[in-house]
């Protein structure tokens, strides 16, 4: 069985991704929201991430600028979504989408 985790979904069979994906991926995160437009000051922090097989590497995409960082905490974000890719040691992945939202 090959495993494909969306979020803190179950895994999907039908993807062809490496064997032995148990426990399951499981990313605990906070948002930060941005204090006003095109303030870069919203952040997106992983808190903890168990399951899989560590080491984990971490990306994030901002939806409309595909910078890719492999680090876990995000810090200077304008007001966007973005996708927080989790990857562990045998190839299990677990993508989530979020958005930093504009704090007034």
């Amino acid at each position: 069985m090959l495993c494909l985790f969306l979020g803190l979904l179950a895994c999907d069979e039908q993807e062809n991704f490496p064997q032995n994906c148990e426990p399951p991926l499981m990313v605990a995160y906070a948002v930060l929201g941005s204090t006003g437009v095109n303030r870069d000051d919203g952040a997106i922090i992983i808190t903890d991430i168990s399951g899989g097989t560590a080491p984990y590497e971490v990306k994030l995409i901002r939806r409309n600028d595909p910078q890719q960082k492999a680090i876990a905490n995000f810090q200077s974000l304008l007001a966007d979504e973005y996708q927080i890719t989790v990857e562990d040691a045998l190839g299990c992945t677990t993508v989530i989408d979020l958005t930093v939202p504009l704090n007034f």
